[in-house]
């Protein structure tokens, strides 16, 4: 991933913590063949309760941009992390694909 897919990850992950039952979200990209990647959002929300995938991924569209373009949405628990605090992408890909 350049340092362009950065840029725009961090973009992308600023509007979607911008979404109030988003308790804290992290993209993973797992494929990115030209200009278009697999942008997969894995999100913990605040509260799971009554809460649909359809009304999370919904929230998203409609928060951002029409030119970016999520393909998945994971829902977890919580986001594993690193002794330092930061997030575990490693860790973050396997639980994605374990859940395909």
């Amino acid at each position: 991933m350049g340092p362009k897919s950065t840029w725009k990850s961090l973009e992308i992950e600023s509007e979607l913590n911008k979404i109030d039952f988003i308790k804290e979200c992290c993209l993973i990209i797992t494929s990115e063949e030209g200009s278009h990647p697999n942008i997969v959002a894995m999100l913990a929300l605040v509260e799971k309760v009554g809460i649909k995938l359809s009304d999370v991924k919904r929230k998203i569209v409609n928060n951002l941009k029409s030119t970016v373009k999520i393909n998945e949405v994971v829902i977890v628990d919580a986001l594993p992390r690193l002794p330092s605090g930061k997030v575990d992408k490693i860790s973050l890909l396997k639980t994605f694909n374990q859940n395909k």
